[in-house]
């Protein structure tokens, strides 16, 4: 390269290089907005995840401080028939305490009613918005004006409404306004934002509406709140994310596009944002902890997950907020598509949970106990399955009664394993007994049963529903009472239903005769003994379906399932070719 060359390339290196500054000089706006731009950008990144690092929950954006924030904060109290709201100007009506009137849990063996929000934590929902000024995120966490109200504490009933709507100057000709109307009979809150007047105050085409609080726990077992618990969104593309944490970390992911909806939920309760119209993206975040709980020595995993909305700036839109109980019916009144976030299994056993869900609801309509209703259901699955289990036992049968001279065949070719498979195959056909008659049906019968178990471990409707007796919770343990210590394996509470469980299944085993081989006979004593410590800790729902579905077994097995019929036994011996033209032979003399 010669001098002229190299210079050249030089002096197209340092323009490159000092062009921003160049342009900063000439153009102080372009200074300001540089930043904006910046984060303009990442807005149209598909979905990626965050690293630890990069992420900030559980803390929020800072409050824009050039603002002179007049106001106290105040609190105001909301009744509906299905919530006490404890709610706050400092953000424009956010929600500080929401206790769901229907339902409760038992702390220190007093009785309180489940409040979803976590206490001294973030406010939510909160707005926040990219300043064009500065290109930082900022949170509008100041404290509104409540407008034309004079009173702090309202009530609401039945299908009557109430509309708070709390402002913020931004500057003397901007405002910022939130609209809230609660409803008496819904479990849900309107929120309308209107951020319009200050469009040109912020970076993106987007202002962002956030849950950063969580959702309480609820349930005594906290491991089985972590495994139900999760973050969800749903994008027009009827593509639904799922978002979860595992261990002692912070993540999250973010997608940009057209979002029908976020969710987070627990085992038995959800809150959930829908916007009126599709929002441009959404953002999921998680941050697990290590806790040492009260009077417990190990730590325990905490969870909290959070989500937001990017909602367009240039009119006012309203976004639904949901929060109450995992509720089909109430779930699928807001979207179609918002029940997804209920456990209802994979995409085969889906179908079947929704099918028993809605006949499940439907029987207590009827009759107003789940325990009874618990009942009824399984005396229903029982007459439906009756086809599939009366061949499945016949099938049994059958080959129950092959049994001894299958170990005829057993000990004469003990040496011999092909000849021995040979045989027995030989022995099935001259019988007419298909082995495999007893698996096909007890496997079209699996999906329901995986169905069931699903459905009854998370349903709402069991939680804290009480039968009859000692079974005061249909969705805890049967403890009778609780042991002074600890058993490996067993726990503390002395649990009934397992015990009756497995007597039955014992019993169960013993009709169908297959305790006489010494293989299945230890097998049906194994067998037992795992489902016991399995069940034991199961909700006695679950216990009290299991156990009601094998004494109907055993009632099916004794009264409904007639012997098999004996066959006749089939020949598979083929005649010689030698033999048939003999045969042959014979015939054609006769017509001579």
């Amino acid at each position: 390269m010669d001098k002229k060359s190299f210079l050249g390339f030089l002096l197209i290196a340092i323009i490159i290089i000092f062009l921003p500054k160049y342009y900063e000089w000439v153009n102080p706006e372009y200074a300001k907005n540089k930043a904006a731009r910046q984060v303009a950008r990442q807005d149209t990144l598909s979905t990626q995840v965050v690293t630890e690092s990069e992420l900030t929950m559980p803390e929020t954006p800072a409050p824009i401080i050039q603002l002179k924030n007049v106001f106290q904060e105040e609190e105001y109290k909301v009744e509906t028939d299905m919530f006490y709201i404890t709610l706050s100007n400092k953000g424009g009506g956010t929600l500080k305490s929401l206790k769901l009137k229907e339902h409760f849990l038992i702390q220190d063996k007093d009785t309180l009613l489940v409040d979803l929000i976590n206490q001294d934590q973030e406010y939510g929902p909160y707005l926040s918005i990219i300043n064009a000024e500065k290109g930082e995120m900022e949170s509008l966490l100041l404290n509104f004006q409540l407008q034309n109200q004079n009173a702090n504490q309202y009530q609401v009933t039945g299908n009557d409404s109430i509309t708070l709507t709390f402002f913020l100057d931004f500057t003397d000709s901007e405002q910022i306004s939130r609209s809230l109307t609660f409803y008496g009979n819904r479990y849900f809150i309107n929120y309308v934002n209107d951020l319009s007047k200050i469009a040109k105050t912020i970076a993106t085409e987007n202002y962002r509406i956030n849950w950063t609080t969580g959702i309480s726990y609820t349930e005594k077992d906290l491991a089985e709140e972590n495994r139900y618990s999760g973050a969800y969104a749903r994008t027009q593309a009827d593509d639904i994310e799922k978002f979860t944490i595992k261990k002692n970390t912070k993540s999250g992911t973010d997608f940009s596009g057209n979002t029908d909806w976020v969710a987070i939920r627990s085992k038995y309760f959800a809150i959930a944002m829908v916007p009126a119209k599709a929002a441009s993206g959404y953002e999921l975040k998680g941050a697990g902890t290590n806790q040492i709980l009260t009077d417990e020595k190990k730590p325990r995993l905490i969870v909290k997950y959070g989500m937001s909305l990017d909602i367009p700036k240039h009119s006012p839109l309203k976004t639904t907020l949901y929060l109450g109980p995992l509720d089909q019916s109430e779930l699928k009144n807001l979207d179609k598509n918002l029940d997804n976030i209920m456990s209802f299994g994979s995409a085969i056993i889906r179908p079947i949970s929704k099918g028993v869900l809605w006949l499940f609801t439907s029987l207590y309509k009827i009759i107003p106990n789940y325990g009874f209703v618990l009942i009824v259901f399984s005396i229903l699955i029982k007459i439906l399955l009756h086809p599939l289990t009366l061949k499945s036992t016949q099938s049994m049968k059958e080959m129950h009664k092959l049994q001894p001279l299958i170990d005829e065949l057993k000990e004469k070719h003990k040496e011999n394993p092909q000849k021995l498979n040979q045989e027995t195959m030989k022995l099935y056909s001259e019988h007419g007994v298909n082995p495999m008659g007893g698996c096909l049906p007890l496997l079209l019968q699996m999906p329901i049963l995986f169905a069931l178990f699903t459905v009854f471990r998370t349903t709402i409707q069991l939680r804290h529903a009480p039968f009859i007796f000692w079974i005061t919770d249909l969705s805890a343990p049967d403890a009778l009472f609780v042991l002074p210590f600890s058993i490996p394996f067993y726990g503390q509470n002395v649990n009934i239903l397992p015990m009756v469980m497995v007597a039955s299944q014992i019993f169960m085993q013993k009709m169908s005769g297959q305790s006489q081989n010494p293989q299945q006979k230890q097998m049906a004593l194994i067998m037992p003994i795992m489902f016991f410590f399995i069940f034991n800790n199961f909700p006695s729902g679950l216990n009290l379906y299991y156990t009601l579905f094998n004494i109907l077994t055993i009632i099916q097995q004794q009264y409904f399932t007639p012997d098999p019929k004996p066959k006749a036994k089939k020949s598979n011996q083929r005649k010689s070719r030698l033999d048939r033209m003999r045969e042959l032979q014979l015939r054609r003399k006769q017509f001579k």
